[in-house]
């Protein structure tokens, strides 16, 4: 929420109109922070310091190539290690773009100023400039989307399975 509240306004050009922003959160909420953030949506209480109509939706668990769908952008703030993390992926092959963190697999799966932007995990001064990136030059989201859709065969499953077979066949034969 501090990011969201850290004054977007003042990084915009004066001539630019200010579009509304939907933060949509989704998966399982089981400490009750995401449905407590979307009850904030009440006039003074969120975005005032951004400028921006300024939206928060918990939608719980959702299809995913829908909801990805949906989104201008996904970001993954995570500051765990993932390992494989499937929703940066699905994102790309729904042409999304992705903000990633640069914990475990994630980076692997966004190609930093190419398909998305990658931020140092915990470093929320990072994490809100990529953002303000995107908010002044959505046409630098629209070209990483077309490049993150142009690789969504990077991670095609009978890619990985014959990758996987030229590997077991390689050791096989060094035997």
């Amino acid at each position: 929420l501090q990011i969201l509240q850290k004054g977007l306004q003042a990084h915009l050009p004066n001539n630019r109109a200010l579009r509304p922003i939907e933060v949509r959160i989704a998966g399982y909420d089981e400490s009750g922070w995401a449905m407590k953030l979307s009850q904030l949506n009440q006039p003074n209480q969120l975005g005032t310091d951004t400028g921006y109509p300024l939206k928060v939706v918990y939608v719980g668990k959702v299809a995913a190539a829908a909801f990805l769908a949906g989104l201008d952008v996904l970001i993954v703030p995570s500051k765990a290690a993932e390992t494989f993390c499937n929703v940066a992926m699905e994102a790309a092959a729904c042409g999304v773009p992705s903000i990633v963190s640069d914990q475990g697999a994630l980076p692997e799966r966004v190609h930093h100023g190419a398909t998305g932007w990658i931020f140092k995990a915990g470093d929320a001064e990072q994490l809100y400039q990529q953002i303000i990136g995107c908010l002044q030059h959505p046409e630098q989201v629209q070209e990483k989307a077309q490049a993150a859709w142009a690789l969504r065969g990077e991670s095609d499953a009978q890619q990985q399975i014959a990758a996987y077979h030229q590997v077991i066949q390689q050791l096989l034969t060094a035997r």
